[in-house]
Parts: structure tokens; C-alpha cells; sequence
């Protein structure tokens, strides 16, 4: 279909060369340009789900197309040039290296070489735990409690550097049951990790299509899935208590709240600022970037 419309595309438009001002090849040719365009379309879309029918066939088998596909996406997701810190672009493997490492040690590390002392008063008239909270808080994590938020990580996630992803954990429940609740145990006993457990590969995914700074990508932090447990039980016992103790002008992270409602609110307050009879006032914009990824 598409090469027959494609020969009468070319038919019209060799006709409407001898004869330019013709009104009847102009108009031909504009309807065989349209038709064209849609069987071209439909071949596209055609061979479009053909591909996803064959990666479905042949995908996860141990094949050409396979092999093909992973060398194609590290071709793809190859990172063979950058501009630095001072906007220069780099194009050997270790000065890109060294634009990253530059990059992220800015961002993550803290430049602070003598940090205040918490003021003791301050902390005296804030919230404090009840002996209901110091309870739960204390409370040992059992078996069931560490299989519960092991189901809740998915199991087509990536392997981690330990060659392990949820899945194995899962499927070998019955087996590692006791390891794996001896190994989380012991952080909430001792509060101490292994370097093992506690180890992260940070992955980069592209923010745009043609990324050309470090900042134009995101990083991704792959864990351990003994780490995740261990985080996912955190957060669970945490999320119990700290509703009661954090203020509620803090409404992101914080279970039950939302951070559209401090949205709302500072919608009225602008509308309240642009009215006449109020005094002068301005606003304050944070780099919501730095704000997130770093406290200083």
C-alpha cells in the first residue's frame, strides 16, 4: 500500500513538473501528498507493534535480538562528552569522569567547616515523645514484619551489586528467612551497617533528550535490598510518630498530610499581597534542587 502511494505521489508530481499551472495536478497532488502520508503512518504503527510482538517472542531469550538490543542501549546511554563546571566541553573518559565527581561533590558535600550547637531551650519547648511512642519506637521487628515490606519492593527491579535483586529474596524466603531478620536485627540493635549492605551504585538517567551539562541528569540510587528492608522498616515505624512531634506548617513527607495545602495557602497570601492597602512585602524563591538534595 505504502509504495503504491508513493508511485502515485511521484506519477502526479513528474506530471505537475511539465505543467506547473495545471489546477487539477496541483489539487492531485496535494490529496496523493495526504494519502501518502497516512500509509506511511500506518506502515510506521505496523511495524512498530511487529517490533514489540518479536521483543515479547524473542526478548528475554538468550538470542541475537537480545544481544543486540543490550549493545544498542549502551551505545545509547554512553556519555562521550560533557560540558564542565566552567561551561568547556570534555570529551575524554577521565575529564568526564572528573565533571560528574566535581559535579556531585558540590552538590552532596557539605562545605561547613564548624556547625552550631543545637540550642537546648529550643529543643525543650518543642514536641516530645510520650512513653506510648518511646514503646513502639522500641518495639523488636519480627519475621512477618520484615517479609511485609520485602513484598512491597517490586521484583523486576534492577540486580544489585551484590548480583540479587527482590526476587531471589523472595523466592528463597523459606530458605534466608532467618539470615535476613538476623541481619536487620542486628542494625537495630547495634546500629551499626555493614559497608556490604550499606553500598549504593548511582545510576544517571537522562532529564532531556540531548543532555549536555551534569545537571541534565538524574541520578539514581541503586541499593541493597537488605538496605531497602531496613529503610522501608524505618520509615514504617517512624511514619507512626511523627505526625504527633513535627509542626503542622511542615505538610511534605509527613503521612496524612499534603504539600498542596502550604500551595494553597500561598496562593492567598499573593492575593493578598498585590492588594493596595497592604504594605510592601516580597517573596523569597529557593533553589528547590539544593534545598532537596543537601542539608546545610
Amino acid at each position: 500500500m505504502k509504495i503504491a502511494r508513493h508511485k502515485e505521489l511521484l506519477e502526479v508530481q513528474n506530471k505537475l513538473h511539465s505543467d506547473p499551472t495545471n489546477i487539477t495536478l496541483i489539487s492531485k497532488e496535494k490529496s496523493s501528498t495526504e494519502t501518502y502520508r497516512m500509509a506511511n503512518d500506518n506502515f510506521l504503527s505496523f511495524l512498530h507493534q511487529t517490533a514489540k510482538v518479536h521483543w515479547l517472542e524473542k526478548g528475554d531469550e538468550n538470542s541475537k535480538l537480545f544481544h543486540q538490543s543490550i549493545k544498542q542501549r549502551r551505545k545509547h546511554n554512553a556519555i562521550h562528552s560533557i560540558q564542565n563546571a566552567n561551561g568547556a566541553w570534555v570529551t575524554t573518559p577521565d575529564k568526564v569522569q572528573d565533571a560528574f565527581l566535581y559535579f556531585y561533590n558540590s552538590l552532596f558535600c557539605s562545605q561547613m567547616t564548624n556547625r552550631t550547637s543545637i540550642d537546648p531551650i529550643i529543643m525543650d519547648s518543642g514536641a516530645r515523645l510520650t512513653d506510648e511512642h518511646r514503646t513502639l519506637l522500641h518495639y523488636d521487628f519480627s519475621v512477618d514484619d520484615v517479609k511485609r515490606v520485602l513484598d512491597a519492593i517490586p521484583s523486576n527491579k534492577a540486580l544489585e551489586l551484590d548480583g540479587y535483586n527482590s526476587h531471589f529474596f523472595k523466592a528463597a524466603w523459606d530458605t534466608i528467612k532467618h539470615d535476613v531478620h538476623a541481619a536487620v536485627a542486628e542494625f537495630f540493635r547495634t546500629g551499626k551497617m555493614l559497608k556490604e549492605i550499606n553500598v549504593t551504585s548511582i545510576t544517571l538517567v537522562p532529564k532531556v533528550s540531548v543532555p549536555a551539562t551534569v545537571g541534565d541528569f538524574r541520578p539514581i540510587a541503586c541499593c541493597s535490598v537488605l538496605y531497602k528492608c531496613i529503610s522501608k522498616l524505618l520509615c514504617e515505624r517512624l511514619g507512626a510518630v511523627l505526625p504527633d512531634i513535627i509542626s503542622q506548617n511542615q505538610r511534605a513527607f509527613v503521612a496524612g498530610r499534603s504539600i498542596l495545602h502550604n500551595v494553597l495557602i500561598c496562593h492567598d497570601i499573593i492575593k493578598m499581597y498585590i492588594k493596595s492597602q497592604v504594605q510592601p512585602n516580597c517573596f523569597l524563591k529557593l533553589d528547590l534542587q539544593k534545598a532537596y538534595d543537601t542539608v546545610e
